[in-house]
């Protein structure tokens, strides 16, 4: 998710282009890094307790961040409906 949103304020905001085109390529580029990214973690990372906790707390935070700003959105341009 971080690549996607940094691949589009990258685009939009650091060099003024906007178009559909590079939006949805991002997906193509964002994915792939996502699943190497999971793969080496996989393969690396000894399971533990810990890391499941922290997954689930991540969980929980990041729900109660998408419903607390669909009603309360903070003044971010990332937050401004579309016109």
């Amino acid at each position: 998710m971080a690549v996607i949103v940094a691949w589009y304020y990258t685009w939009t905001g650091g060099f003024h282009i906007e178009s559909p085109v590079i939006d949805i390529g991002s997906l193509f580029i964002a994915v792939p890094i996502g699943q190497l990214v999971a793969i080496h973690v996989y393969r690396v990372v000894e399971p533990r307790m810990i890391y499941l906790i922290l997954a689930g707390a991540f969980f929980v935070v990041f729900a109660g961040m998408f419903f607390l700003f669909t009603f309360f959105a903070p003044d971010f341009p990332i937050f401004i409906p579309p016109t």
